[in-house]
């Protein structure tokens, strides 16, 4: 596009269809044609030459020349999946080049989303053992078996529907499943733990399922339905920030519903029934297989019955000497119960109010890169820049050296005539270029 023209007519907007690259391209550009065929071409009135542009700008590496290219997907690639090619182009390379040159990896953004499902999956085992573990502790092993694969089947159920809402796996769908890990057995564990309660008022084990969640169905739906009402407005935020904070609440919302159709159907139809030492077939062949190969751990198994025991007997004396009391003096003085509630409020707005708790609109983390951008006046000679860039450079290893040693950095990438870019390939350009400016990036193990 070369702008308007504005017309009687309207406005005519000047586009040409070509650009000129090479030297000839440009030599060949009609300056002026005349009617009987004569063009005067750009070649012909002035030199034209391929040639390198003089700029102020270089860019270093560790003290060392260097270009640095940055490698994004152009498809449907993870991120893992660019990384790895990279690292393999990296190795390919390394054996043809020649002396004196090197290839180094100095940003990796897939260690980030690397890191990130490595955090998903240490919580996940993490909250699967303590769910398996407490609720064995105090109810029985069996229930807290099932109501532990809520987990997986209410995560791998929001999984199956993350296409229907266009959400794809990345940094923030992932903090979606981390934010959910809290939340999902919450209705699972009140419903097993009511199916167990009418199973110790003798009731047989169908009957205690059907009972057992009738009487918590109503509580345990409103419980995640306002959950899922609190995370719908973020549905409805507009703009780019919807589309980013739009991912939560899929993902959030997905999982706990499939939670609840769990905890409410499939839970109590694995608990509504109890396993037969007369069964034969395959099932029973794989439990005794189960035990002979699990033998020698009996006493093991014998020493968490005893365990689960002695929980079940402790919590029930907290119930009866502690909590019912609690209780009862709560509601004989209901109405210094709310007072003390309201004052609470009262007490965390004004906290609020005078400044004790701040306010950001994201929290301080600490990051893996130290960047140092700067810009003299226009006009700077280009070896006042470099001094400045070198004072900051000094400083950095300086730093360094004090707390640990270069082992420390990945390396210090140093760009002079220009701020160092930002973001993706877009803004890869980093502004305007000029001798008075420059920039120093250091990057942490």
């Amino acid at each position: 596009p070369a702008g308007s023209v504005k017309t009687r007519g309207g406005e005519i907007l000047l586009r040409t269809k070509e650009r000129s690259y090479t030297g000839d391209d440009f030599r060949n550009i009609i300056i002026r044609s005349t009617k009987d065929g004569a063009k005067v071409r750009l070649g012909d009135i002035a030199t034209v030459r391929d040639d390198f542009v003089e700029s102020d700008e270089a860019s270093y590496f560790n003290g060392e020349p260097a270009a640095m290219v940055r490698v994004f997907r152009i498809g449907d690639q993870t991120p893992i999946e660019v990384a790895e090619a990279v690292k393999k182009y990296r190795a390919e390379l390394e054996e043809r080049l020649p002396p004196g040159v090197k290839v180094s990896t100095w940003q990796d953004w897939s260690e980030m989303y690397r890191e990130r499902i490595d955090l998903l999956l240490r919580n996940a085992y993490l909250g699967l053992f303590l769910v398996l573990l407490v609720l064995g502790l105090f109810l029985e092993i069996r229930l807290a078996f099932w109501v532990t694969m809520g987990i997986p089947i209410s995560f791998m159920g929001s999984i199956l529907l993350m296409p229907l809402f266009g959400v794809s796996f990345n940094m923030i769908s992932l903090f979606a499943f981390i934010v959910t890990l809290g939340m999902v057995v919450d209705d699972a564990i009140v419903v097993g733990e009511n199916i167990f309660e009418k199973r110790q008022q003798g009731l047989p084990y169908l009957q205690a399922a059907i009972e057992g969640v009738r009487e918590v169905a109503v509580p345990v739906t409103f419980a995640i339905l306002t959950t899922v009402a609190a995370f719908m407005p973020m549905l409805f935020v507009p703009g780019i920030s919807g589309k980013l904070f739009g991912v939560i609440p899929s993902v959030v919302i997905s999982v706990l519903l499939i939670s609840l159709v769990e905890g409410l159907f499939v839970l109590p139809a694995h608990l509504s029934h109890k396993a037969h030492k007369k069964e034969r077939g395959l099932v029973y062949q794989f439990g005794l297989a189960f035990k002979v190969l699990f033998f020698p751990l009996r006493p093991l198994l014998w020493f968490f019955e005893f365990m689960r025991k002695s929980c079940s007997a402790v919590l029930d004396g907290f119930i009866t000497k502690i909590y019912q009391p609690m209780v009862r003096l709560a509601v004989t003085y209901r109405y210094a119960t709310v007072a003390l509630c309201v004052a609470m409020l009262m007490v965390s707005v004004g906290l609020r109010v005078s400044g004790t708790l701040g306010w950001s609109f994201l929290p301080k983390i600490e990051s893996d890169r130290v960047t140092a951008r700067f810009e003299l006046p226009y006009g700077t000679p280009v070896e006042r820049t470099e001094l400045v860039q070198k004072q900051i450079l000094d400083a950095a290893h300086e730093v360094l050296e004090e707390f640990g040693g270069q082992s420390n950095s990945r390396g210090i990438y140093t760009l002079l005539g220009r701020r160092l870019p930002s973001g993706g390939p877009v803004n890869f350009g980093g502004g305007s270029v000029g001798g008075h400016r420059g920039s120093v990036q250091m990057r942490l193990v």
